[in-house]
């Protein structure tokens, strides 16, 4: 009985032990508990959207600057930038459903009715078989610091009513070597929104090579302007940039702004966009950038790579036009027109283009193809945009270049 009783005691024994060494632990628990409470109560969702929204702050979209265009955003996400649909060019046959629109190809050319002005004699220093030199880019993404540092010195510029060299500085970071998209997309648009101040609007910068001024002189009339002024440049540019509703009211002695010309033409394929250029060139002897335009192009690749030159005698407004594929006739003004208001017929320059014929740039009565492949060839544009490429364009002058 002794050593059986002596036993229990020990098993009480440790038995009190853990209850004890439980209640320190809880204890112990409930003191740390107590001194992280305020940390706790910190954390909760309130302070969580309060960062979230802090956050979101930092991110937020761009504002807008003295140019008009979004601020510079330095973007680090591994992406491309989005380039118009178009037709896999190993396709051999239309896709279901769509029926290859009527465009103008070999066979014939539309019937010109604008009988045009004479020309000067004067040439630019560049042959029309000169190539234009176009920005090169490569692949990237974001914006780099040089063009950042670009933008910022042309803000300035801009800001102490410097626009012209505003221009300089954008123009000489655009034919950088070391471009990427987002670098060539940025510049691409603040030199537009410079362009419709120093070359699209009635105001003058002294320091504008570009522009000159011209008085109304006893028997002019716009359209025999640029001939006596030696402008490579249609008159109806004169009327646009000036703002002139009806070109047969000018007045005597009335100043007007001139565009001294010729601009020139790349068309890029991959990226469905015409880029116009000035002949002028910056401080480093860039060809002037102008603007960009979207266009469309030849069904399964048929836009012909290669050099061209504006045809002498090659613009018409309002052309009639006969579909090479159906023979069906369009009078000129008719509204149903596929080519539109204007034509512009391109005269092939170099050993793939110089037996070509039957090409050109137009307008189109189906805006949606723009971006597209669903002409026979031809370069097509939205009617306001030919219209002013129709302006800068000079005939026997004026190259335009399809690159791939």
């Amino acid at each position: 009985m002794g050593p059986r009783m002596s036993g229990g005691r020990s098993r009480r024994r440790r038995r009190g032990g853990r209850r004890v060494l439980g209640v320190i632990v809880l204890l112990a628990i409930v003191g740390v508990v107590v001194w992280q409470w305020p940390s706790i109560v910190g954390s909760g969702p309130d302070d969580a959207n309060a960062a979230n929204q802090g956050e979101a702050t930092k991110t937020d979209g761009p504002g807008t600057n003295r140019l008009g265009t979004p601020d510079l955003v330095v973007n680090r996400e591994n992406r491309s930038p989005l380039t118009p649909a178009r037709v896999d060019r190993g396709d051999t046959q239309p896709s279901p459903g769509r029926v290859p629109n009527t465009d103008f190809t070999m066979g014939g050319e539309p019937n010109a009715n604008d009988g045009g002005s004479g020309r000067p004699s004067s040439q630019p220093e560049t042959t029309p078989n000169d190539p234009v030199r176009q920005p090169e880019t490569n692949a990237g993404f974001g914006v780099s610091a040089a063009v950042g540092e670009a933008v910022q010195q042309a803000e300035a510029h801009v800001a102490a009513n410097r626009h012209v060299e505003a221009r300089d500085v954008l123009n000489r970071a655009l034919f950088r070597k070391d471009l990427n998209a987002t670098d060539a997309d940025l510049l691409r648009s603040r030199l537009s929104d410079l362009s419709e101040t120093l070359t699209f609007s009635p105001r003058a910068y002294p320091d504008d090579t570009m522009a000159d001024s011209y008085t109304v002189r006893s028997g002019d009339a716009l359209s025999v302007i640029p001939r006596r002024a030696g402008l490579l440049v249609d008159y109806r540019l004169i009327q646009r940039i000036n703002n002139i509703s009806d070109p047969s009211k000018i007045r005597l002695n009335q100043k007007l702004k001139v565009l001294q010309g010729p601009f020139h033409a790349v068309v890029d394929k991959s990226a469905f966009r015409m880029d116009l250029y000035a002949d002028q060139t910056d401080s480093a002897g860039n060809l002037l950038y102008i603007r960009s335009f979207p266009v469309g192009l030849g069904e399964y690749g048929t836009t012909p790579v290669g050099s061209w030159i504006v045809r002498e005698a090659g613009k018409v407004v309002n052309p009639a036009w006969v579909n090479p594929r159906t023979g069906e006739k369009f009078d000129k003004n008719d509204p149903d027109i596929p080519i539109g208001e204007r034509w512009i017929a391109l005269k092939g320059t170099d050993s793939e283009t110089e037996l070509l014929g039957g090409y050109g740039i137009h307008g189109t009565n189906e805006p949606e193809s723009i971006g597209m492949e669903m002409s026979m060839g031809c370069i097509r544009m939205l009617g306001s945009d030919v219209e002013l490429v129709y302006e800068v364009l000079y005939e026997g002058v004026s190259t335009v270049q399809i690159v791939d």
